[in-house]
């Protein structure tokens, strides 16, 4: 008799190949899934690093944009918060008759510059409320900018003593009431050469104020503006 080890083969099933197959597969993708996460974590760490020295660099280098800037930006930007100038101002808002329709009105706002100093930035926000209070149209209009562009909404600054009318909706019903708000308020401080006077004051409050016109489109200076027609 031969004394050599006797070798015994199993031979699987299809089930058996298909079960180790599908298994590998799923460790190989698990332990590539894990790779590529740790290095995408690493990625990361360094981008967030990058990044937080990039937004320190610029926070420190911001005081000397401006004089980086071409002078004309430069100047158009030299401005400051104004919340006490408000009182100059006169805002109106009418709902005028528009076209042939009697039941159709277009609403307009009206903005006097009754002070000395250039308005860079003026912002609006307007509401229309109809007879129960209810509001069906707001609106955030600019009524200045520190730029003249073919835009609606960039209209320039507001010089002394001029007066700004526009159209900012048709189509209103006429018995509306508009409530205007005024948002933001900045003023020139008249370029580089300009006098300490009209620099910023430290701790102003932004500007909360409004004007308020009643149903003969008298300005009155109120919380909101108002309108009965």
């Amino acid at each position: 008799m031969s004394s050599s080890p006797s070798v015994v083969v199993k031979k699987g099933g299809f089930f058996t190949a298909l079960f180790h197959g599908v298994f590998g597969l799923l460790a190989v993708l698990v332990l590539t899934a894990g790779i590529l996460g740790f290095y995408a974590l690493h990625i990361a760490d360094r981008t967030s690093s990058d990044l937080l020295q990039i937004s320190g660099k610029i926070i420190t280098d911001m005081p000397n944009w401006a004089g980086n800037l071409p002078p004309v930006l430069a100047e158009a930007l030299d401005d400051h918060r104004a919340p006490d100038y408000r009182k100059e101002l006169d805002v109106v808002a009418h709902l005028l008759p528009a076209g042939k329709e009697d039941d159709q009105r277009a609403l307009v706002i009206e903005v006097t510059n009754k002070g000395t100093q250039t308005v860079s930035v003026l912002a609006l926000n307007v509401v229309v409320e109809d007879t129960a209070g209810v509001p069906l149209l707001e609106r955030r209009v600019y009524v200045a900018t520190p730029f003249v562009v073919d835009e609606d909404d960039w209209r320039g600054p507001l010089m002394p003593g001029s007066q700004r009318r526009f159209v900012v909706d048709q189509g209103q019903a006429p018995h509306c009431t508009v409530h205007t708000e005024i948002a933001e308020l900045r003023v020139w401080n008249g370029g580089p050469d300009a006098s300490a006077q009209n620099r910023p004051e430290t701790g102003a409050k932004p500007a909360t104020n409004s004007g308020e016109t009643s149903a003969a489109g008298v300005p009155v200076t109120a919380t909101t503006a108002r309108q009965d027609l």
